[in-house]
């Protein structure tokens, strides 16, 4: 997964598994653990990356961790 720091936030910009390993849920996987350990660290992401936009918007309890700032592509 990219990111960039931008002062408190991540900026999440994109989220990609090697083809060999697509089709296992495995960027389900990194999304959940990125998410989990930004809320741990009370940290707020700016999405742009439609993989993490679908993840959020089909596990709403993450919608927590979006900075009601700078949402990025979010739309909710």
């Amino acid at each position: 997964m990219s990111y960039r720091i931008v002062g408190q936030r991540r900026v999440l910009g994109h989220t990609e598994i090697d083809e060999a390993y697509r089709g296992r849920g495995l960027s389900q996987i990194l999304i959940q653990a990125v998410l989990d350990d930004l809320r741990e660290k009370q940290q707020k992401v700016t999405i742009y990356c439609p993989a993490v936009d679908r993840f959020i918007k089909q596990r709403v309890k993450y919608a927590d961790v979006i900075d009601p700032s700078h949402p990025g592509i979010w739309f909710a």
